[in-house]
């Protein structure tokens, strides 16, 4: 196609003003009596009323007025718009039809006071010529113009996908956000509790979630372990019991691993009744799986009768394997620490749990003004038993006097193994009255040792009784030691009268 300057338009435009303006003087007489006064005056002049005239008068000079005012508006828009503007010629084509247009009308009101009829006839071919001129023109412009109006409505379409586009984009920069606020929030969390709290907190208005329950999978009943929300779970039956595997929709996602939308509650079968009551419309629930073994579940309970969008499954599966993640982080973390305060042979605790535990009843004991009592055991003969029986032998005899001592106890009573062959106890409510009563059942968990295999078993024991005798944690462990020692060397004493006597002494108690 030929490509014209941009001066093109103002050409076209002068060319049709010169053909319009040229043409119409090639009309024999025209040029020679264009500006003749002598020509007749037109009959409706005559004797026409003067209110007629002053209307067909005001109205072709406003006509005048409004299409000199148009012409003037076109041109100054296609000036503005030169180089955007794909037919511009076109429009100060008809720009020109509108002035010859006024011009006219114009004559019109001059031929009624001046005879000029050649003038007004040469008016009238110029306004013929453009006219025709601008006729031609407007055809061709038709499929340009459909053109134009199918570019239109597809870059309006191409807009409307756009700011989809967009919404989408911004709808899922937002879940990335809470995903990774999510991530970084059970990171820091101590303990479940954290979890599920901080967990419900975040997804609560991004998922339009109105409650959110927690269950821990147990074999085939489930039960609620943990619960958060506008919506109180904690009135119902199933909160209270649980619910066994044939009850429930629950069920359905923990058989199949997968997760289990309900979209209406009232017209699904599996929904439980309770559900229902605390007008709970829309459920989800999604299985919680660890590698440590333990099963969770996290229903998801909506009031507002809303399908669950695909947006809102993927934020609530995504966020699901970060709570099952932190959730299996937080067990092995709850399994290592309790491993840190638990002795692994006898299954009690160690001395870090005694230091922990007595701590806080002491502390206790202060706020509510009770005795506290620390036993302090020291088991005779273990070396003996690990020479004549080996380690295997030696690691019985230390799980039976633990299993036997451990009975012998209260049950607000602690026993702690804090070292080889040394234990020591928490006795809270204990005052020096109830001291040889203790004694006593020592002495009891002995025989039962006995009677267990080990007949030459026996145990060093002493206690100090807070505050009565000390004053504070240390001085009522270190008067327990003390007090325990003096009774180790009293059996050893005893022990070396019973050897001068002819009696026989088991190896594993010369060691003290």
């Amino acid at each position: 196609m030929l490509s014209l300057p941009r001066h093109s338009p103002l050409i076209r435009t002068l060319v049709l003003a010169l053909t319009g303006l040229g043409l119409p003087l090639l009309w024999p007489g025209v040029l020679r009596h264009l500006f003749d006064l002598s020509g007749p005056m037109t009959p409706m002049h005559s004797d026409a009323p003067r209110a007629l005239t002053v209307l067909q008068v005001g109205s072709d000079a406003l006509i005048g007025v409004a299409y000199t005012v148009i012409a003037g508006l076109l041109c100054y828009v296609v000036y503005r718009n030169r180089n955007r503007l794909p037919f511009d010629w076109v429009v100060l084509a008809f720009g020109l039809f509108i002035v010859a247009c006024g011009l006219t009308h114009v004559m019109h009101i001059v031929t009624r006071f001046l005879p000029i009829m050649w003038l007004d006839g040469y008016l009238k071919a110029i306004t013929a010529v453009v006219s025709v001129a601008t006729a031609a023109a407007l055809p061709p412009l038709v499929p340009r113009i459909a053109r134009l109006i199918e570019a239109d409505e597809r870059a309006t379409r191409q807009q409307h996908e756009l700011e989809h586009a967009n919404q989408r984009l911004q709808q899922a920069l937002h879940d990335t956000e809470v995903l990774f606020a999510l991530s970084s929030t059970l990171e820091r969390a101590r303990n479940v509790d954290d979890v599920f709290r901080e967990a419900s907190v975040l997804l609560a208005d991004s998922a339009n979630v109105d409650g959110f329950v927690l269950w821990t999978i147990q074999g085939d009943h489930a039960r609620i372990t943990h619960w958060q929300g506008s919506i109180d779970v904690s009135g119902t039956a199933f909160f209270n019991n649980g619910i066994d595997r044939k009850r429930g929709s629950l069920w359905d996602a923990i058989d199949h691993r997968a997760a289990r939308y309900i979209d209406e509650t009232a017209t699904f079968p599996g929904v439980l009744h309770e559900r229902l009551q605390l007008n709970v419309n829309a459920l989800a629930h999604l299985p919680l799986q660890t590698a440590t073994g333990t099963m969770y579940a996290l229903s998801c309970l909506r009031r507002a009768s809303t399908a669950w969008t695909a947006r809102e499954r993927r934020l609530l599966e995504a966020a699901a394997k970060n709570i099952a993640v932190a959730l299996e982080r937080q067990h092995t973390s709850e399994l290592l620490e309790a491993a840190a305060r638990t002795d692994a042979l006898t299954g009690l605790g160690n001395r870090r749990a005694f230091d922990e535990a007595l701590d806080a009843v002491i502390n206790s004991s202060k706020r509510h003004l009770f005795s506290v009592s620390v036993l302090s055991l020291d088991l005779d003969g273990l070396k003996g038993v690990n020479d004549q029986g080996g380690h295997a032998q030696g690691d019985r005899y230390l799980t039976t006097f633990a299993r036997a001592m451990r009975s012998a106890l209260r049950r607000e009573d602690t026993l702690y193994r804090v070292g080889g062959d040394e234990f020591m106890a928490i006795l809270p409510h204990t005052g020096p009255e109830g001291s040889q009563g203790v004694l006593l059942r020592v002495r009891e968990a002995v025989l039962e040792v006995h009677a267990l295999g080990f007949d030459r078993a026996d145990v060093s024991a002493w206690i100090a009784v807070y505050p009565v005798e000390a004053g504070t944690l240390e001085e009522l462990v270190r008067l327990s030691d003390e007090r325990l020692y003096q009774n180790k060397r009293q059996h050893h004493r005893e022990r070396g009268a019973g050897r001068s006597s002819g009696h026989a002494e088991d190896q594993g108690e010369r060691e003290h």
